[in-house]
């Protein structure tokens, strides 16, 4: 038994890890159905790895998850369960899984949130059943290496943007649906950006390779644990878009429609990552924006025009 298998090898975090974890398995569709317990028993099986990083999900912004909160909950529990209960069975000894701030529950008491208030209150009710399947299989995790003596360890990441993100408007976080809309606007030479919600409430937003990085470092010291990855700048979702707005170079008014502003914040704190590998270092917004911008503009735009 030896070597790293990564499930959602073709989304965006597992397309990053790809530069840093060359020798891993990336696991795709196109090789497994995650969602299909038979076929991922098959596919560890035959693997055997030693390590297991558990990005596959069925992910989406606000708008996606308020439409589709059925799929949000029930896929990402079988591909959780399934991945879990085939890499167990296959004798992996480590498995890292990435859950999301998601996870944490819709207000707390201080801010910004630590890792031990998880189970502090329900999820946002705008992705409750995406917060709750990231929830259970952290409890998994934990479940199985009590009974079964394996390695586990969670990373909660702030929301994530970067090269190869979703740009289509239905299922884009918040920074790639402003890239988008922004580029749009500029093509097509509208007078005003149309945003949803107030552009008050705050959002934590690191670049993918960031994670990525993140993922490496747990890798190479065998680290265990539940730990926040998340970037110290905690920003308005205005201050975002101007950003965007900034490195697209586009300066039109931004008119918010005042719907669906989901929580107002849920910012965590990185201190105990950081207490591991102090000289770990986030990608500031500007900069990782620019580099989003720079992708989208020479290998996406022409596909969503």
């Amino acid at each position: 038994m030896s070597g790293i298998a990564v499930t959602g090898g073709n989304g965006m975090v597992g397309r990053s890890l790809r530069a840093l974890l060359p020798e891993a398995v990336y696991l795709t569709r196109g090789h497994c159905d995650l969602e299909d317990s038979s076929a991922t028993a098959r596919a560890f099986a035959e693997l055997r790895p030693d390590v297991v990083i558990h990005l596959a999900a069925l992910v989406g912004g606000i708008q996606d998850n308020v439409s589709r909160p059925y799929e949000f909950v029930h896929r990402n529990v079988l591909i959780n369960t399934n991945v879990l209960h085939a890499a167990l069975a296959a004798g992996t000894r480590h498995v890292i899984g990435v859950s999301s701030t998601c996870a944490y529950p819709s207000t707390v008491d201080q801010y910004p949130m630590h890792e031990g208030q998880v189970h502090a209150g329900a999820p946002a009710m705008e992705n409750l059943p995406y917060g709750y399947s990231k929830r259970l299989m952290a409890v998994a995790l934990d479940a199985a290496a009590k009974q079964f003596g394996i390695r586990a360890t969670v990373l909660y990441p702030s929301n994530l943007y970067g090269p190869h993100d979703a740009f289509e408007p239905q299922r884009s976080h918040l920074v790639a649906a402003l890239i988008r809309k922004v580029s749009d606007a500029k093509r097509e030479g509208w007078t005003e950006l149309p945003l949803l919600g107030t552009g008050r409430p705050l959002r934590q937003f690191a670049y993918v390779d960031d994670l990525s990085r993140a993922i490496c470092n747990v890798v190479a010291t065998g680290t265990v644990g539940h730990f926040n990855v998340a970037t110290p700048e905690n920003l308005s979702i205005d201050q975002i878009a101007a950003v965007v707005q900034d490195a697209m170079d586009c300066r039109i008014p931004r008119v918010y429609n005042g719907k669906l502003d989901g929580q107002f914040r849920k910012d965590a704190s990185s201190d105990a990552f950081l207490a591991l590998f102090p000289d770990f270092r986030f990608t500031p917004l500007a900069e990782g924006v620019h580099k989003t911008c720079r992708w989208y503009l020479e290998n996406h735009m022409e596909k969503t025009a």
